[in-house]
């Protein structure tokens, strides 16, 4: 089991190189810029609609940013915290759900905005693309989990 897991890994951190190396992924965020030509593109999207989606794709940028960065800064803290005879590990816990609950609530802020922009701003004919490009993404998702799945991995490990 220990070796499946180990080949797990490899075959995850190859996958996140080449991820990265082709500019997309976690590792490689495409810029909001990036996102907004694409979804002009894709979307078909006037002037007035880029104009009103830029600001959204921006704070989405920098609240991933955000995220990433707090989540270090309290990983090391919390590894620091552990390091000690007497940590306190429901202060760790406190802070740590703290933490989540408000990245949640700006996650939930921001995505009402995104459902706004998609609601009011979008035509029907790009509201219908917009939700075929999100099944598909689904579907992209669904096979890796598959194929992450056949390769020994926990499926409940991958929730």
């Amino acid at each position: 089991m220990k070796f499946k897991a180990l080949a797990l890994t490899a075959i995850l951190a190859v996958a996140a190189a080449g991820l990265a190396e082709a500019g997309i992924g976690y590792f490689a965020t495409p810029t909001p810029e990036t996102t907004l030509a694409l979804a002009s593109q894709r979307l078909d999207l006037d002037s007035t609609q880029q104009a009103r989606l830029r600001p959204l794709l921006q704070r989405a940028a920098a609240l991933r940013t955000d995220i990433r960065s707090r989540t270090a800064a309290m990983r090391a803290a919390s590894r620091e915290e552990l390091e000690r005879p007497d940590a306190d590990l429901r202060a760790l816990e406190r802070e740590r759900k703290a933490q989540v609950a408000a990245e949640l609530k700006a996650m939930d802020e921001l995505r009402n905005q995104f459902l706004a922009f998609y609601q009011d701003t979008l035509r029907p004919d790009q509201q219908a693309k917009a939700r075929q490009l999100m099944i598909q993404r689904m579907d992209r998702f669904d096979r890796l989990r598959e194929r992450i799945v056949a390769m020994g991995a926990d499926p409940s490990q991958l929730r």
